[in-house]
């Protein structure tokens, strides 16, 4: 994501974490009150409080078995990270009322078709010539 999309999409409206000491310091506590950004921390030892686990297990199961799919090198995990999670931003989440999560961010219907025409580490035969 670019820096210029970042600044169009704002702060968030909450932090949530598992209460790990880097998200409790004193500097990250002045950032979220200058801000006006709430805080949100999960039991410890209690997991399931956190949905963002869950969701990091199932991006982690998509990107082994992509990899295994295609028949990937282990060096293209972070490109194989990156593919999973942008399709599940372009995939309708029942939790959204079967929206995907980019259009529930930018407000209008996102194109999918690129993803229609390429799947993850496909040959792509591309022309040197100038045109």
């Amino acid at each position: 994501m670019t820096y210029s999309r970042m600044v169009l999409r704002g702060a968030m409206d909450k932090l949530i974490s598992d209460g790990a000491q880097a998200e409790l310091s004193d500097h990250v506590k002045d950032v979220l009150r200058a801000l006006c950004i709430d805080d949100w921390h999960s039991e410890a030892h209690y997991q399931h409080q956190n949905f963002a686990e869950h969701r990091c297990r199932h991006i982690k199961k998509n990107v082994e078995w992509l990899m295994n799919l295609r028949n990937c090198p282990p060096e293209v995990w972070l490109l194989a990270l990156q593919h999973v999670c942008g399709i599940m931003n372009h995939t309708a989440e029942k939790s959204l009322g079967n929206r995907p999560p980019l259009q529930i961010l930018e407000g209008h219907t996102i194109d999918i078709s690129i993803l229609l025409y390429f799947l993850f580490w496909d040959i792509v035969y591309v022309s040197r010539e100038a045109f």
